[in-house]
C-alpha cells in the first residue's frame, strides 16, 4: 500500500505537513492542480487543463493507494494542500523497478523547503519499495527545479527537444534520473 505517515517539517515561520492523499482529498486535488497551472508555465498543463471528473479522481487516488510501489503525497498548511508530488511506477514487469515523479508547489510557498520535503519523503518511500530509478522532466529554463532536483542526487539523462510549446515558444524538457542505492 502506498502510504506516508504523516510528517511534521517546520522552517523560517512555516510550518506544514506531508502525508499519503486519500480518495477524500481528490476535490481539492482537483482545485490545487488548476490553480498552480495558472501560476506557472513550468508544469506539462496549464490553467483549468487538469479536466478529471471527481469520480475518475478519486478511482485513480484510490489505485495509488493500492499500489505498493506508488505514491500520492500532499504537503498541507492549514488544512490547505500548498505542494504535492505523484511517484508512478510502471506496471509492466520489464520495467517496475521505475517511477516517475511529478511535483508542484503553491508559488507564494516555493523556496520554504516545501518541495525539498516532499523529494525526501518520496525517495524515502522509494527506497522502501525496493524501486531501482526514479525519472522526471523538467523545462529546461526551470533552474531552481534542475538544482534542487541535483541536491537531491538526480543526474540528467537526455533531453527531448522542443517537447513543451508555451506563448508560441518551444522548450526542451531536461530529463533526469536518480538510481537508488
Amino acid at each position: 500500500m502506498g502510504y506516508v505517515e504523516k510528517q511534521f517539517y517546520c522552517k523560517n515561520n512555516f510550518c506544514w505537513y506531508i502525508r499519503s492523499a486519500n480518495v477524500d482529498d481528490a476535490r481539492e486535488l482537483i482545485k490545487y492542480y488548476n490553480f498552480v497551472a495558472g501560476e506557472t508555465d513550468y508544469l506539462n498543463f496549464g490553467k483549468d487543463e487538469f479536466n478529471i471528473s471527481l469520480e475518475k479522481e478519486e478511482e485513480y487516488i484510490q489505485d495509488i493507494f493500492n499500489d505498493d510501489t506508488s505514491i500520492i503525497l500532499v504537503a498541507l498548511m492549514d488544512n490547505e494542500i500548498v505542494g504535492s508530488l505523484q511517484l508512478i511506477s510502471y506496471l509492466r514487469n520489464r520495467l517496475s523497478q521505475n517511477a516517475e515523479l511529478s511535483i508542484s508547489v503553491k508559488k507564494q510557498y516555493w523556496n520554504k523547503g516545501i518541495g525539498s520535503s516532499l523529494l525526501e519523503q518520496a525517495i524515502d518511500f522509494a527506497r522502501k519499495a525496493d524501486l531501482k530509478n526514479i525519472f522526471l522532466g523538467v523545462r529546461e529554463d526551470n533552474f531552481k527545479a534542475i538544482r534542487l532536483y541535483q541536491k537531491f542526487g538526480f543526474h540528467i539523462c537526455g533531453c527531448r527537444k522542443h517537447f513543451f510549446y508555451i506563448n508560441k515558444e518551444y522548450y526542451d524538457e531536461i530529463l533526469m534520473q536518480l538510481t537508488l542505492k
